[in-house]
């Protein structure tokens, strides 16, 4: 009996504590006694919850496509993806020799999936940055963005996928895109103070120990570190955005009396990885594979995976001006139609490598028509349903905590 009255008791404290944390998830930031800071605002907006939440957006969209007989098809289609293609995650890489690039530049998300996932990422992130910059809203526009945005991505991305030589921009964006880039990687002011890492609120000391130990394990694992100073190191948590709460190093080094700040930041499993398994690709060769397309030879030293407390980071350089193109809401709409169409016609691009020959690109494009049919819909529909229910979300849950329950409701495989 007394067995019986133990387990009993013990199933009692299990409840109790179960429903004690949930009760605890819920409870509004200031009674949890969190800080308020600048980034407060940012989360709420619609694009950046769209941002935010990648693995929501995948879980959510494939639910509906897996639901509809006519889109289903589509997702038959795979290959590598950029996972979270979206205005934000397009801009300048400055290269080695002092070039820069206009390119995808997050590749938290890299891996292989459905391309159709990219395609709707982007259309639907395109969208809701014009929607927050007013331009959707704007009576005295003569292009009307919501009517025409798909058909303008279509036409863009079909000439990626053809590499097509006829791809122009309009003089005047060139000379736009010209001037906004980076030329040398030298930190912007806002990040340093002198010769130490500026303080935010989202940026940590280091306790002297494990600074002595990130030293030896930096300049060990990478040569060309070798030469310069450690100036300063601080922890930094992003408290908004798509990695959130991801812990990463900042380190300033110095040479003479040149500055180089370099983030190291983990590298963790894709979003991809939870629906579209990878087996044979960890984390280090996607980043790997990521540099070597968008990168290139140019890459420089900079760019590099380490191993810290035996978990793989990635590093980049953090400069003056890096991915400098931000959308302003005073653009005409010659400078929007043509961002629109620069990074459409890059992910086609990209896509393209997934394809041994024009035949099967071909092929793969005449069977996306149901998507570029149903995507102004979504944008009418299913988007702001999305959108209402992240806001209406409390779930604080991870990826990891929710994988049971969508491979039950997909069955795919990469």
């Amino acid at each position: 009996m007394g067995f019986f009255r133990n387990q009993f008791y013990k199933l009692l404290v299990v409840l109790f504590s179960y429903f004690l944390f949930s009760f605890i998830l819920t409870l509004p930031h200031s009674v949890l006694g969190e800080k308020k800071g600048s980034h407060e605002g940012k989360d709420s907006s619609p694009f950046m919850q769209f941002r935010t939440h990648v693995f929501e957006f995948y879980r959510y969209f494939l639910h509906i496509f897996k639901r509809d007989e006519t889109l289903l098809p589509s997702l038959t289609w795979q290959g590598w993806v950029l996972g979270d293609p979206h205005p934000g995650n397009f801009g300048f890489i400055l290269l080695a020799d002092g070039e820069s690039r206009y390119t995808f530049n997050d590749y938290d998300d890299f891996g292989r999936g459905p391309l159709i996932l990219d395609i709707t990422r982007l259309v639907l992130g395109t969208y809701l940055q014009l929607k927050e910059l007013g331009v959707v809203d704007r009576s005295n526009q003569t292009w009307k963005w919501e009517n025409q945005l798909v058909t303008l991505i279509k036409e863009s991305y079909l000439q990626g996928l053809n590499d097509s030589v006829n791809f122009v921009l309009s003089p005047s964006f060139r000379d736009y895109l010209n001037k906004k880039k980076p030329r040398e990687f030298v930190p912007s002011p806002g990040d340093i103070e002198g010769e130490t890492i500026a303080p935010k609120e989202d940026r940590y000391s280091v306790a002297p120990a494990e600074r002595k130990y990130l030293e030896k394990i930096l300049v060990g694992q990478v040569s060309d570190l070798r030469d310069w100073k450690l100036a300063d190191l601080k922890k930094r948590v992003k408290t908004y955005g798509g990695s959130r709460g991801l812990e990463r190093y900042l380190t300033l080094w110095k040479k003479g009396s040149t500055l180089l700040l370099l983030e190291w930041k983990p590298i963790v499993a894709s979003q991809l990885e939870y629906f579209f398994p990878s087996n044979d690709v960890d984390g280090v060769l996607r980043t790997e594979l990521a540099w070597d397309y968008f990168i290139g030879k140019k890459r420089g030293p900079w760019y590099v995976t380490v191993w810290i407390y035996d978990k793989p980071f990635k590093s980049r350089p953090l400069y003056k001006d890096q991915s400098s193109l931000k959308w302003k809401a005073d653009w005409d709409s010659v400078y929007f139609q043509n961002a629109i169409k620069l990074n459409a016609f890059l992910l086609g691009q990209f896509h393209r490598q997934s394809f041994k020959d024009q035949r099967l690109a071909e092929d793969f494009f005449s069977s996306l028509q149901p998507i570029w049919d149903w995507l102004p819909k979504a944008l009418k529909k299913q988007l702001p349903k999305f959108i209402k229910k992240l806001e209406r979300s409390s779930s604080t849950s991870t990826p990891t905590q929710q994988t049971i329950s969508c491979q039950k409701l997909f069955h795919f495989t990469g």
